[in-house]
């Protein structure tokens, strides 16, 4: 059974290319041929590149990250034949597949910096001869459909599986689609990085580290310091400059970006995935959430009990975390997320028996 794979892969994003990686490597681990079809839209390509390489940031830097990345999904993921820079190109995927997968990350987002897209509703596949899914769809924070409910309530309809990364998707879906869906962990969730982790660091005494994809302001950049001083840790950057830091990492690749939280002694992050990985390598950690990954980063660390790890000022706990009750948890999780997975695609094959 061949299974497309669309999502926000060819980013300059540590979460986003990771959870591209996971979600291919967790469909071919459940023995699907799965690939990902490499959509690249020009208006994607020009925030992301444009950006990484403003002369306001470490440019080389940033390049280096950029490469690493490319070589990161060419290497550690199966593309599809040919690169697609617009939704034109897409059109020849339109039987080629048993199954697509769209997901996981904000591709149902319509009111973002990318705009409404509707290939990320699979308007270009025939749902006549290929399963629609989505697994781990999120909308962000878009809080209506508004001028595109119409189109985008067609096309969710012609879907044969729902699932959504976030509470606020979910409302998405059932106010303004009329369908119910299926909440899910993200798909870093599903695979082990045991294979990212053999190579040394650069760094071997114990360090915070920090993954601060915004500007941090004075009194977090004190709260920090003040922490790194009480346990005696280096202060690493990844990914970003951050002034407070020793050592300032922005031109690492995923793997290696990894590596680093694998063996972080404490985390300060804004990111969700920033968070997720926190969580997988059971660090303490800290979040700082602004109001558009409120969303998504507070449900999660909602539904593990971790609510009280967002960062606070002085009220902030940084207390050591109790894993158990977490990973109890999160084990549940991956389960019924690997289950919603298998059913999903097993169905074709299952129509397909009993037809034959």
């Amino acid at each position: 059974m061949k299974v497309g794979i669309l999502s926000f892969h060819h980013t300059s994003n540590y979460g986003a290319t990771l959870q591209n990686y996971a979600l291919w490597k967790t469909i071919d681990n459940l023995g699907f041929k799965a690939e990902v079809i490499d959509y690249q839209p020009f208006v994607a390509m020009k925030n992301y590149y444009v950006r990484e390489l403003l002369p306001s940031r470490p440019v080389l830097s940033n390049l280096a990250k950029i490469l690493k990345m490319k070589q990161f999904r060419e290497s550690r993921i199966q593309l599809s034949e040919g690169v697609y820079f617009s939704s034109e190109g897409l059109k020849r995927f339109k039987r080629c597949y048993d199954a697509v997968v769209v997901g996981s990350d904000q591709v149902w987002s319509t009111d973002g910096w990318r705009g409404y897209d509707p290939s990320f509703f699979l308007d270009f596949i025939d749902g006549e001869t290929t399963l629609k899914i989505s697994y781990a769809a999120s909308a962000g924070h878009t809080e209506t459909l508004g001028a595109h409910r119409s189109n985008v309530q067609s096309l969710v309809r012609q879907f044969q599986a729902i699932s959504v990364r976030d509470a606020n998707t979910a409302r998405v879906i059932k106010e303004e689609c009329a369908l119910d869906s299926i909440q899910v962990l993200d798909p870093t969730f599903l695979v082990g990085y045991g294979e990212f982790l053999g190579k040394a660091l650069a760094i071997d005494s114990p360090f915070l580290l920090i993954y601060k994809m915004g500007p941090m302001s004075s009194s977090e950049e004190s709260f920090i310091l003040r922490l790194a001083g009480e346990r005696n840790l280096k202060i690493v950057s990844v990914g970003y400059h951050h002034r407070i830091a020793q050592y300032n990492l922005a031109g690492i690749g995923p793997e290696e970006w990894v590596r680093y939280y694998s063996q972080a002694a404490y985390v300060f992050t804004d990111s969700y995935h920033g968070s997720i990985f926190s969580i997988i390598f059971h660090k303490p950690f800290n979040v700082f959430v602004c109001k558009t990954k409120a969303a998504k980063t507070g449900d999660l660390l909602n539904k593990l009990g971790l609510i009280e790890r967002i960062f606070d000022g002085d009220k902030t706990n940084t207390s050591n975390i109790d894993y158990a009750p977490v990973q109890e948890r999160l084990t549940r999780r991956v389960q019924a997320s690997r289950d919603f997975l298998i059913r999903a695609l097993s169905s074709r094959l299952a129509t397909a028996k009993s037809s034959g």
